[in-house]
């Protein structure tokens, strides 16, 4: 998981927000938390310097993350 606890709490807030999301469909649902800014009013620079990927082109780090948050049990 990114060595950022911002990251980490951002995937959680999404996974619980979404608890049967499947990816690729999770990827949506964090775009459009980070462009709404629903964490912190946090958008997708403040995340991406979190350690959150949100593009494209990192979509394999970002599942990684994603994967590796959902074993982390919810709050």
């Amino acid at each position: 998981m990114s060595d950022h606890p911002l990251a980490r709490d951002f995937v959680r807030f999404v996974l619980d927000s979404h608890p049967q999301t499947p990816w690729p469909a999770l990827y949506d649902c964090m775009v459009n938390a980070a462009v709404m800014r629903r964490f912190r009013g946090l958008g997708l620079s403040e995340l991406r310097a979190a350690g959150v990927p949100l593009s494209l082109s990192a979509m394999d780090e970002l599942e990684k993350l994603i994967e590796e948050a959902r074993r982390v049990p919810p709050n």
